[in-house]
């Protein structure tokens, strides 16, 4: 099943700060290790917060695969992941169409890090995200 990667330009706090590297590799907490598998394909979500102090639209960034999973030496009960075959879309697909978002879950799972997206609303995202790029 398709997953979400939250990459976000702002974290909340100093507990939320991860080693990202958009399109190399995905840092995480052990509670998402069984959503995070070799293979897997997924979207990059990023939120409304930005560097620049001002919201934006949140939004989906670009798609790939999991890669190599492996453990953090240096922090318990973390776990790193490669990326593979990432590609950025040409512009950033919203996450709300016509006021709704795209995902239908719960409100305090946007908070997530990691989280499962329903194949028809990853097909629509890769959809829109591959043809503004034509």
């Amino acid at each position: 099943m398709p997953i979400v990667l939250v990459h976000n330009e702002v974290v909340r706090d100093s507990a939320h700060n991860w080693n990202d590297v958009e399109g190399v590799q995905y840092h995480f907490p052990s509670k998402y290790r069984g959503k995070v598998l070799p293979g897997e394909p997924f979207v990059y979500y990023r939120g409304v917060a930005r560097k620049s102090g001002r919201r934006g639209p949140a939004e989906y960034l670009g798609y790939g695969r999991i890669g190599t999973i492996w453990p953090d030496e240096a922090k318990k009960g973390a776990w790193y992941c490669s990326i593979v075959d990432y590609e950025r879309f040409a512009k950033p697909v919203n996450a709300k169409v016509d006021g709704e978002t795209r995902e239908q879950i719960a409100r305090n799972l946007w908070w997530d890090g990691v989280r499962a997206l329903d194949p028809a609303v990853y097909a629509g995202i890769m959809a829109e995200g591959l043809a503004s790029g034509a």
